[in-house]
């Protein structure tokens, strides 16, 4: 198993400041070399970070660029990767709601990665504090949440 840390506050869409495209795009760069260095090992990846892709969970009704957290472009990139990878990613583990949810990102009609999105020690939300557990073996994750 290979994990990679990404800093996905670099493609928040409310980020500001004169280079976030460039260091979004380094990062996205780097990204895609620590991709193909596990597909190369055949290593299986799962990948952390803090802002979910797509859509925002507690906004999914909302229109798509209200909902969306990401900007349009870091969004596709980071898909394409996914997909261009899809062999080695096995999941994505995520937080920044507060809540707990399990989304798939859809590859195709039969491809799907899953999504774990941990909810948060902090009851400041109104949601009860939580952590989760993970647990892997050789060819299966597991999570279990410990409600507080």
């Amino acid at each position: 198993w290979k994990y990679i840390i990404l800093n996905s506050n670099l493609f928040y869409k409310n980020t500001t400041g004169n280079a976030k495209e460039h260091y979004a795009e380094e990062a996205l760069n780097w990204l895609s070399f620590q991709l193909n260095s596990a597909r190369s090992n055949r290593q299986k990846v799962l990948i952390f970070y803090h802002m979910p892709i797509g859509l925002r969970p507690t906004k999914r009704f909302a229109r798509p660029d209200v909902a969306a957290l990401w900007t349009p472009k870091s969004n596709t990139r980071f898909i394409n990767l996914i997909h261009q990878y899809s062999s080695s990613v096995k999941g994505i583990i995520h937080g920044h709601v507060h809540r707990k949810a399990f989304m798939m990102l859809q590859e195709d009609k039969t491809n799907h990665l899953p999504q774990y999105l941990v909810s948060s020690i902090s009851p400041i939300f109104g949601n009860n504090p939580t952590f989760s557990t993970f647990s892997y073996k050789k060819d299966k994750l597991t999570m279990k949440q410990v409600l507080l």
